[in-house]
């Protein structure tokens, strides 16, 4: 038999885990956005649509360390 106490755990726990899930699927949204924008930068890149300064700038990242994805 489940006393009150095993219930509210129970509740808690659940919405704890509710809420894991929503925190990690939206870090893993973003963490989508953030690799389609640097895969359309060195596609840019690479088409000689923008410069490496340029794409570098705009992925919010240093020029060497934005080289690292052209190679």
């Amino acid at each position: 038999m489940c006393n009150l106490s095993d219930l509210v755990e129970e509740e808690a726990r659940e919405k704890a885990l509710k809420e894991g899930h929503a925190k990690g699927r939206a870090k893993g949204r973003a963490e989508g956005i953030e690799e389609g924008k640097i895969t359309t930068l060195v596609g840019l890149v690479a088409d000689k649509i923008l410069s490496v300064d340029e794409a570098a700038k705009r992925a919010g990242m240093a020029k060497k360390d934005f080289l690292k994805y052209l190679n």
